[in-house]
């Protein structure tokens, strides 16, 4: 077993360890289980043959671009891969949205410092603590816990918000910005396009419907105000 560059202990399965692992995802092309370690500020690879590597980040918090363990990160949470195998990934502290492509070369996709910013550059957009992250077809989905909003980057990384009103939390369903979210932390897409969010602060699941009006309705959880 080695040891990467941020002190952690790699190889295989048995002698690996993790510290804070918050978000995992399967590479489709690899069969690799991605996870990120928040409290590291790295991310890892568990490959199919069961060797537990460090794929991207040195373990400083902080926030630069470039490739393998040459990249920063600051308290990486939520990730998702595409059917390339390129993984998106919450860069909460940096208040950022992080691409991480098949070879390991990080670039931001959104994002720069905390608040609440709709932009057709993702550069000029604004997140408050994003917490969970979802693919499909190029387009992603944030759960934008801070700011109690599930917002969307396009394909062109123009950001814009889904459903919830920026900055107000609470618990009502309803249209696209009429609807309150507690939280907005991790996602989940089904085939047709509809947003699941786990609502941590109201102990809710909610439902963004696939209508153009974005309707959000309240799957399981009675609303309790955790927060």
């Amino acid at each position: 077993a080695g040891s990467g560059a941020s002190g952690l202990a790699e190889g295989s399965l048995g002698v690996a360890a993790f510290d804070t692992p918050q978000g995992l995802a399967v590479d489709p092309v690899t069969g690799d289980i991605v996870v990120a370690e928040s409290a590291r500020n790295v991310v890892r690879r568990i490959t199919t043959a069961g060797r537990v590597n460090t794929w991207v980040g040195d373990g400083v918090p902080a926030s630069a671009d470039g490739l393998l363990l040459a990249a920063r990160l600051d308290s990486p949470a939520f990730v998702a891969v595409d059917a390339a195998g390129d993984a998106f990934l919450c860069d909460t502290g940096n208040f950022r949205v992080r691409r991480i492509t098949a070879g390991g070369a990080v670039t931001t996709v959104a994002g720069s410092t905390s608040g609440h910013s709709d932009d057709a550059l993702g550069a000029n957009a604004l997140f408050f603590d994003p917490d969970g992250v979802a693919e499909v077809a190029g387009e992603l989905f944030i759960g934008d816990s801070g700011n109690h909003v599930v917002r969307k980057v396009g394909i062109a990384s123009t950001v814009s918000t889904y459903a919830g009103q920026p900055t107000l939390p609470g618990f009502t369903d309803g249209v696209g910005s009429h609807a309150l979210f507690g939280s907005a932390r991790d996602l989940a897409l089904t085939a047709s396009g509809a947003v699941f969010v786990g609502d941590e602060l109201r102990a809710a699941i909610r439902k963004i419907g696939t209508d153009a009006q974005h309707t959000v309705t309240t799957v399981a959880g009675a609303g309790a105000n955790l927060g």
